[in-house]
């Protein structure tokens, strides 16, 4: 007897304790009655504790402390020391739609997800350790300290809202996926989730749904994926680890991300990216592998975090996520705003305008010829290792959509040479029907750019 309830209403010591008619938990929660709702279908949705076996007593017992079953309170164990009724949290209200219930519920989670994951064991019949959150890097994470908790309505104060099952993965809220949807994740249970706090309405500072809604980005959406490409904001960031100092995780490894550099972009842009990554088959540029970019004057010169000189992280207006338009098509009118990605560090005026280490040949090719930039330059990497000038004709030749040809016996490492100590440059070209064999320059002294003035190498 437990506070004058008469237990054998339902139990029956000749039953073995078990409930009369029925199967204990599994007999009563499988269907709904009052206000109890049929719990056990629940551990069949899209993600749920409890894989691979159908739910029994044992499960339910392992997170459910039944000293005071049925007195109108929902009361779970803390797996690191279930026997402790002081460490028993008790619901008094309805943790998806009040943050002071979800709030109780944080030791509970943590108790199983964490390093030694309910105590070294697996808690339920399944056999599964639960996935490890570490405590510490939560504890400072950016969810954690926006007063965000384990469980929530999924929009304002936490993210899961069951601890059976729900119609999103990884138990994400609601569990009945009714929140209005997105395009191209309609359960909201990727991106979407993260839109619920990252859009305009907040609570986060930064609209980052706005940033993939540009015309060019990540493709994060199921929509964009359908050209083969596939990329995840988990890919980058971590709820459980992100913070206001560490936002980003190693790609590789999914470890808080340390160190500074191109080094995180080329985790993916190396030619090997990790697993559940993929780029699609084609490209607007010189190709998703930037692997030799690593060295080049550009990697040498913008200091630590140099792709964010030139790209966004998330989306943009222009081509290839730049900070600015860079126009890529043949016979081009000149205009200086066509290509404010390389303004940003480079002058206009005295690169197009005035002579350089060019001569006055970039007015003759950018404004008279009206050949676009990417015509003889890679913004990452020239065809020839340690080859000053960024010069690669490898793109506009094999991509066929520039009128450029190699000259006779010429490859892509011999149509542009420097000679006498790097002082002279020769072409061996036929650009526009105008045939190069050879133009030569000497290498004048105006750079048109002083990197040192704003970067430190």
């Amino acid at each position: 007897h437990n506070n004058g309830v008469d237990c054998t209403a339902c139990h029956t010591h000749a039953a073995g304790f078990i409930p009369a008619g029925g199967t204990s938990c599994i007999g009563c929660h499988s269907s709904a009655q009052g206000v109890r709702r049929a719990v056990v279908g629940e551990f069949s949705l899209s993600s749920h504790h409890v894989h691979g076996a159908a739910v029994v007593d044992a499960d339910c017992l392992a997170c459910h402390d039944m000293s005071a079953h049925q007195q109108g309170h929902v009361r779970l164990k803390n797996a690191d020391d279930p026997m402790n009724l002081a460490r028993t949290v008790v619901l008094t209200g309805d943790p998806k739609v009040s943050s002071a219930e979800a709030a109780k519920l944080e030791p509970f989670c943590l108790a199983c997800h964490d390093s030694n994951a309910a105590g070294g064991r697996a808690p339920f019949a399944d056999g599964i350790i639960p996935a490890a959150i570490d405590a510490t890097i939560w504890n400072n994470a950016s969810h954690r300290v926006a007063s965000m908790t384990c469980m929530g309505d999924g929009e304002t104060f936490g993210c899961h809202s069951t601890g059976h099952g729900s119609a999103k993965r990884t138990l994400l809220a609601p569990a009945n996926a009714s929140q209005p949807q997105v395009p191209g994740d309609p359960l909201r249970e990727e991106e979407g989730m993260c839109y619920s706090c990252h859009d305009a309405n907040g609570p986060a500072t930064t609209n980052i749904q706005s940033m993939f809604g540009r015309l060019t980005h990540h493709k994060v959406s199921a929509l964009d994926q359908v050209d083969g490409s596939r990329i995840e904001c988990r890919n980058c960031h971590d709820p459980h680890k992100a913070s206001a100092a560490r936002t980003l995780i190693d790609p590789d490894t999914g470890g808080v991300w340390t160190a500074g550099g191109p080094a995180f972009c080329l985790a993916c842009h190396d030619g090997a990216p990790p697993p559940g990554v993929a780029f699609p088959a084609t490209s607007s540029g010189t190709g998703f592998n930037k692997s030799a970019f690593v060295g080049t004057t550009h990697a040498t010169q913008l200091g630590g975090n140099t792709c964010r000189h030139c790209h966004e992280d998330h989306g943009s207006a222009s081509i290839a996520m730049l900070r600015g338009e860079y126009i890529v098509t043949d016979n081009n009118n000149y205009a200086a705003s066509d290509y404010a990605a390389c303004w940003l560090c480079h002058n206009a005026t005295a690169i197009v305008s005035n002579n350089n280490r060019f001569s006055d040949l970039h007015k003759k090719h950018v404004s008279g010829e009206k050949a676009p930039c990417i015509i003889c330059h890679d913004a990452h990497a020239t065809f020839d290792a340690g080859e000053p000038g960024l010069i690669n004709f490898a793109f506009s030749v094999q991509s066929g959509a520039y009128d450029i040809q190699l000259g006779s016996g010429r490859n892509e490492s011999t149509a542009f040479v420097f000679t006498n100590n790097n002082t002279r440059g020769n072409c061996y070209l036929t650009c526009h029907g105008k045939d190069h064999t050879p133009k030569d320059y000497t290498r004048g002294t105006g750079a048109g750019v002083d990197c040192s003035a704003c970067h430190v190498p």
